[in-house]
């Protein structure tokens, strides 16, 4: 993935089949696991529209996310790998669960989270800091 520097474009063509989806999405450099995030409810609930806020310096503010993986871009690139829902259901579906597909994406995100702790999931992503995990659930 590209960062798009103010006045760019960033391009949701760049996803293909996972533009519109929800799920989970890592961004990676090759080498280590830099943030794990999931889009599964609300006004920026597809790959697109969330990614486009990380990797977009004019749609995300200029965050603290956006900062990181900008600078980790300049140093190795940045890819994103995407599971849809549907993907999570077909790899932790076992057994009939109560659980609903968006449910069982954000354990997926967490168990992510926990077992690689990635820079990009800390508070304050360039100080020496706890890992922020938080689940929840919807009833």
């Amino acid at each position: 993935m590209s960062i798009a520097p103010k006045g760019d474009k960033w391009l949701k063509s760049c996803l293909a089949d996972y533009a519109n989806e929800r799920g989970v999405y890592i961004h990676h450099n090759g080498i280590e696991i830099l943030y794990v995030g999931q889009t599964v409810k609300g006004k920026w609930g597809t790959f697109s529209e969330r990614l486009r806020r990380e990797f977009q310096e004019t749609s995300s503010q200029n965050n603290r996310l956006h900062k990181f993986l900008y600078e980790e871009a300049k140093i190795s690139g940045i890819k994103t790998v995407c599971f849809s829902l549907n993907e999570i259901e077909e790899r932790v579906n076992g057994e009939p669960s109560k659980l609903s597909n968006e449910n069982k994406a954000l354990i997926f995100e967490q168990l992510l989270i926990g077992i690689f702790q990635p820079k990009g999931n800390r508070s304050g992503i360039f100080e020496n800091s706890e890992l922020v995990v938080a689940v929840t659930s919807d009833s």
